[in-house]
């Protein structure tokens, strides 16, 4: 008589097990890196959202563009207010050149702006480049780009006098429960120039 080996085909319980494990594994890595992948394209997405309301306040600044139509206003400050507290940022127009948009709030605000859900920021006004931060726990920052100017106002607040040693303004925004230095920032001169 002969025997017939019989050949099994398929896979045994133990090497099913290493190869769901190995699969698991792989997946947890993967979905790890994900989430720091996704935090950092969503900061970078939330600082250049700012970065774009800074330039289109610039833009209309230099454009002579009309406050609201049928105003027939044209000659005015563009404003970007900046308030940590509300997590938000605002885009004014000067419509009746007092220097002020906060008072005047209903009748100059152009746009207003929310960071994303479980995020923050942190501003900051600097004299040099990389000098540190005069006053560090300011809760609101004013961006004001005046008529035909690319130049850049930079002070704490609409109601503050300008200090022409302020040179430099940052931006910091980062994922609530992080430190600023794990977040993103934009930075403006008092030249004009936006850097995100």
């Amino acid at each position: 008589m002969k025997h017939i080996k019989r050949l099994r085909a398929g896979f045994t319980f133990v090497e099913l097990i290493v190869s769901v494990a190995i699969i698991l594994i792989i997946s947890s890595i993967v979905l790890f890196q994900y989430k720091e992948y996704n935090n950092d394209v969503t900061l970078k997405g939330i600082s250049n959202e700012i970065a774009l309301a800074l330039r289109e306040a610039q833009v209309y600044a230099t454009s002579g563009r009309e406050f609201k139509p049928n105003t027939n206003v044209f000659k005015l400050q563009y404003v970007l207010l900046f308030d940590k507290a509300n997590k938000s940022y605002s885009l004014y127009g000067d419509a009746d050149g007092d220097g002020q948009v906060v008072a005047d709030q209903a009748s100059e605000i152009l746009v207003n702006y929310t960071l994303r859900p479980g995020y923050t920021m942190d501003l900051c006004m600097k004299n040099t480049e990389e000098g540190n931060c005069i006053n560090a726990n300011q809760t609101t920052l004013f961006v004001g780009f005046p008529y035909k100017d690319f130049q850049a106002t930079i002070k704490q607040s609409d109601t503050v006098p300008n200090d022409p040693s302020i040179k430099f303004a940052e931006i910091i925004i980062y994922k609530i429960g992080q430190t600023p230095l794990q977040g993103v920032s934009v930075r403006i001169e008092s030249t004009g120039l936006i850097e995100n």
